[in-house]
Order: structure tokens, then sequence, then C-alpha cells
């Protein structure tokens, strides 16, 4: 800096003090922002996910055949992925650019506070744009996550079904639907760009408007003596990025409004009533009968399927409940593990409602075969000892003898050790049957539910373990 052919040395020594200032303050930002992004994030995203996953376990299954697969799905990919990956480092970085921002506020005033006032009016101006602009992106932001939850709910229903699909060739007909996810999606993701465009571009002329009036100001500053031409060149130097972090700053701000939908729509799930838990009875050793229904009404949602049914089994008893499709079979074998809760009347097992008893407890007392298995992507010995975790590996053997599937088992290539595919896809509907059947006689829990779990099992197997269960 010049004044009368002298360097003023003091002008220099504060400026580099406010650029290392300067310097520390966006070295505490960065680091900020890599904790925020590689500790912080990752940190709570992982107990966020813990948290869902245990909140879902504890939902009636209601919850998950009623279209919320595809929410689930997009709830703990597509939004805390979002959360995780995108929306904390942009916090951090925000932080930075809020602080560089101040920092060149406060150097315009240190140069000219008409110069310093014309900068912070245009900040003011731009906040206020941006209020504007962020409720937009909110409500537009919610629309967009939805469209992603549906679009990942319609390729589940496509890639799920896809035998079905093409054994009645259905490809044109299903992938029309499919392929109409991905055009909304599209569309909705270019309708978001649309409108956020105006503000957008509102804010870069505000921020061009306010890059000539300081550089013009300047200019007729230095005429009048009361800035050096030193200082005008300073300033032409730097003027076109002195609202750089103000942009970037409400260019990330956009984000978060992203973030906040996803976070609703986190909260939606979270949200969601679970089955109490709160039951301090025990069910006693010993009394008749050992199963009863009273007067039990359900429903699900506002569709009443059970009528005040009653009925008792006693201990050592088969009960078949036969009847049609749609007729409440499944639904009463469900009602009894309490997979559902009933809307009036109760079940009890030897005279406790099972509502009042721990569902640890409950789940103890049962053992389900359900007719669609899900074998999880896994060994098959430990598909199998799922039932009886402590189970020593002559009685996972055993057990598979009896459900007759320890001879195809050998057969593979690692025996038991063979890991299947996810949901049991390597094998046959038969074969994982019969290893479901392995897994419930392992248990040997005193209740077994099954749902019409021998639908796709051979006769002689339908023998073999119909003599088992006579024997136990």
């Amino acid at each position: 800096f010049v004044n009368g052919g002298s360097i003023q040395w003091n002008h220099i020594w504060m400026l580099w003090g406010a650029g290392i200032v300067s310097a520390i303050l966006v070295f505490l930002a960065a680091k900020n922002d890599y904790r925020q992004t590689y500790i912080a994030s990752y940190k709570e995203s992982n107990t966020t996910r813990l948290r869902i996953a245990e909140h879902l376990r504890k939902l009636p299954m209601g919850y998950f055949t009623s279209g919320n697969i595809g929410k689930i799905s997009s709830v703990l990919s597509t939004d805390m992925v979002f959360i995780e990956e995108v929306a904390m480092s942009t916090l951090g970085n925000m932080m930075s650019y809020l602080l560089s921002s101040l920092v060149l506020l406060a150097f315009m005033f240190y140069l000219n506070w008409q110069l310093g006032l014309i900068a912070a009016i245009v900040t003011i101006l731009a906040w206020l744009v941006s209020k504007g602009m962020n409720k937009v992106s909110l409500r537009e932001a919610a629309g967009r996550q939805e469209q992603s939850e549906r679009l990942t709910d319609a390729v589940l229903s496509f890639v799920e079904g896809i035998g079905v699909i093409k054994s009645y060739n259905l490809l044109g007909e299903k992938s029309e639907e499919l392929s109409g996810n991905f055009k909304r999606s599209r569309n909705t993701s270019l309708d978001f760009e649309r409108k956020m465009t105006p503000w957008t571009m509102g804010l870069n002329i505000l921020y061009g408007i306010g890059i000539a009036a300081i550089f013009g100001l300047s200019i007729v500053l230095e005429q009048n003596g009361a800035l050096s031409l030193a200082y005008v060149l300073g300033v032409l130097l730097f003027v076109f990025d002195l609202f750089g972090p103000l942009k970037a700053l409400y260019g990330e701000a956009s984000r978060l409004t992203v973030m906040n939908a996803a976070l609703d729509r986190i909260e939606a799930v979270l949200d969601e009533p679970e089955l109490s838990d709160n039951g301090k009875q025990h069910i006693p050793a010993q009394a008749q009968p050992e199963v009863q229904f009273n007067d039990v009404t359900f429903a699900y949602q506002d569709k009443e399927v059970l009528h005040h049914i009653s009925f008792a089994m006693k201990k050592n008893s088969m009960t078949a409940l036969v009847g049609p499709s749609g007729s409440g079979k499944s639904t009463i074998a469900n009602l009894l593990a309490r997979l559902w809760d009933v809307k009036s009347g109760n079940v009890t097992i030897r005279g406790v409602d099972i509502r009042n008893v721990p569902l640890s407890e409950l789940m103890n007392q049962i053992s389900m075969v359900f007719q669609r298995v899900y074998l999880f992507q896994d060994t098959i010995y430990n598909n199998i000892i799922m039932g009886k975790p402590d189970a020593t590996e002559e009685e996972v053997y055993e057990a598979a003898r009896k459900a007759r599937c320890y001879d195809f088992i050998m057969a593979l290539p690692d025996g038991f050790q063979t890991v299947v595919g996810e949901g049991g896809a390597t094998l046959s509907g038969g074969e994982k049957q019969r290893i479901s059947i392995a897994r419930c006689i392992l248990k040997d829990a005193p209740i077994v539910i099954l749902d019409e779990a021998t639908a796709s099992v051979d006769t002689d197997c339908l023998l073999y373990t119909s003599d088992a269960a006579d024997d136990k």
C-alpha cells in the first residue's frame, strides 16, 4: 500500500494478521466439516439405522403388507444415504461459507463503510430471497422423495414378480408401468429444477448488481479522494469473488430442504405404533386349555375379517383349520403368534392373555412354519440352527433327518455349509419348506403352527414328519 510514496507497514501487518486469522477459521471449519462428515454423520446414521431396525422388529405384520415395503426400502437406502453422504457434509461446508462471508463483509467495512454497507444490504436481500427459495424447495423436495418411494416400490414389485410376469406374457404391460415410474421420477426432478431456477437466477442477479455497485462506488470514491488507487485495485481483484461464499452457502441450503424431507419420512416410519410389549405375566407350565380364542374379532384396517371366533385347543392334540382361501385360517394362526393384535376378545395360552406376556417369552412357546418360506443368505446349517442357537451339531442333523432334508443337503457341494441365495432362491420350494420344518423341529416349542407349510412337500416327507410329530 502506498501513501506519499512510502509503504504503510502497519496496514500490511494488519492484513497479514487478518489473513492468518481467516486461514485459522477456515481450517477450524474444515476440521469441523471432516468431523461432521466422516465421524459424526456415520455414527449418527449407524444409530438411526439400528433404531429403525429395532422399531421395525416391533411393528405389527400388517404394516409390512399395506404397501409400505417401498417406503421402508427408500428410507433405509435413498433417505439415509442422502443424509449420511450429502447432507451432513453440507452442514460443514455451510459453516465454512458462512465464516468466509463474514470475514469478507468485515473486510469491506475495513476498506470503506459505504462499500461495507452495500455488501451488507446485498447479504440481507440474499437472505430474504433464500427464505422464499427454501419454502419452495421444501415443498417440492417432499414430492420428489415420495416419488422416489413409489419408484422403489415399483422396482421391487417388478423384480419379485418377474416369474409371473414372464409366464403370463405381461412384460410389455408391466414394463410400461415400471417405465412410467421412471418417467415420473425424471419429470419430478426436472420440475423441481424448473421451480428452483428462477430463485437461483434472482440470487445471481442480486450478486451481479452488488458487484457492479461496489466497483462503481469504489471508482467514485477514488475520484473524490476518499479511497486510494491501490485500494481500488485491491477491490477490483477480489470483488468478483466477494459473494462467492454467500452464493455457495445458499446453494448448499437447498440441499438441507431435501434433508428435511428425508428426515420427515424417517420420522414417519419411527412414529408408526408398535405392538405393546409391556406384559409382566408369565405362562404357566401346566394349565388347560393349551390355547383358547375367546370371542375374537379382528380387522385389517377398516375391513373386519374375523367375527366373534371362539374355540379351544388341548395339549397333545392337533387342530386343523379348514376353509376356502380368504376365510381367515392364516389370520387366526398369525393372531396366535401375535403378529397382529385382536380388535376385541382375547387369545390365551394356558389361561394367560398373550398381550400380557413379554413377546420374547411368547415366542419361546411357539414355532411357526409359513407357506412362503424365507431363508436367509447364509449356510443351510445356520438357517436351521436359528431355531435353537445353542443346539449341538448332532441335534441339527437329527432335525434335518426328521424333516427329510438331510440327504439332499448332503448331496450339495458343501453339504450343510452350502450358502443359499437370499430368500432361498437357489433351492426348490419343497427343499425350502423341509429346511423350515427342520428349523421348527429343532426349536421343539410346545405349540407348533403350520400355515400350509407342506404345500410344496412330497408325500413321503408328509408321512415322515407326521410320524415325527406323533413321536414328539
